[in-house]
């Protein structure tokens, strides 16, 4: 509810480790955002969000594709900014099938996905000069690259770069024209003192920009979060 994911957003990737199969994770994860209206200088906030993310994905055999579940949103949002006006919510969803390319011994992945993606922001009544309800029907192609390290016994990491156009209408929809759009940038790295467990969690770190331009509103909102992230199957 990010990609929402993820909102915002968060994007899950999950770490194959050579079996196909189902993958389920839950996460959990503050963020800082700032939103900024070009037309308004009044139409300003910050604000940090506690966050829940849920993530599926299923590996076909023989192991290179991939379908991914993503779906993120607010639990709890604390406002920065002084102001009477309540904290926005983010919500997303994605979903996307991408093909795995192994390098060398197999340690690394490559992997390239194409999906849709659904971006949702609900506001108080009239807030921030967006419309009453916020954005609710904002969706567009998703594009996402990640490559991932995963050496047996050893730590692992992964990192991924995610783009998807955003609009109301398909008809408007394009990857050349980026001023309504959601970019983000993850990096997640498992964590030493979980060793024992059979499922290690990891943390994530991640940076997201998202442009609108949506009846007669411009809008930049900015993000950066960490979350811990674990596997549950």
């Amino acid at each position: 509810m990010t990609d929402g994911t993820k909102s915002e957003s968060f994007e899950i990737t999950f770490e194959s480790e050579g079996r196909h199969g189902w993958r389920l994770a839950l996460g959990l994860g503050l963020g800082a955002y700032y939103y900024s209206d070009k037309a308004s200088a009044a139409n300003r906030f910050r604000q940090l969000p506690i966050q829940g993310v849920l993530g599926a994905g299923y590996l076909f055999k023989p192991g290179h594709w991939e379908l991914n579940f993503d779906a993120r949103g607010t639990l709890l949002a604390f406002m920065l900014t002084d102001t009477q006006a309540k904290a926005a919510n983010w919500y997303s969803l994605g979903y996307h099938l991408g093909y795995q390319l192994p390098v060398g011994e197999g340690e690394h992945t490559f992997g390239l996905y194409l999906g849709w993606y659904h971006y949702f922001m609900t506001v108080p009544d009239n807030a921030y000069g967006l419309p009453r309800q916020g954005f609710t029907n904002l969706s567009g192609p998703q594009l996402l690259f990640n490559m991932r390290y995963r050496p047996l016994g050893r730590l692992g990491w992964s990192a991924y770069v995610k783009l998807a156009p955003l609009s109301d209408t398909l008809e408007s929809l394009s990857f050349g024209k980026l001023d309504r759009r959601d970019l983000t940038l993850g990096f997640t790295h498992d964590l030493a003192w979980f060793g024992d467990l059979p499922r290690r969690p990891a943390v994530l770190v991640e940076l997201g920009f998202v442009a609108l331009s949506v009846n007669r509103v411009d809008l930049n909102e900015s993000h950066g979060t960490v979350a811990l992230m674990y596997p549950l199957h």
